[in-house]
């Protein structure tokens, strides 16, 4: 029904947000003196948060 397609279309949109936020994380990680483990450990705290 509606509330199924509305939480599918939700779902999406929070995938599209998910997926530019790690993009935009591994950009920056990439010009900055950051190590690693931090930078992995800050996406997947905000993976566990989204997910």
């Amino acid at each position: 029904g509606s509330r199924e397609s509305m939480h599918a279309a939700y779902l999406d949109i929070m995938s599209d947000l998910l997926a530019m936020y790690i993009d935009t994380e591994l950009k920056t990680s990439r010009r900055s003196d950051e190590k690693q483990a931090d930078i992995s450990a800050r996406l997947a705290s905000y993976l566990y948060v989204c997910l």
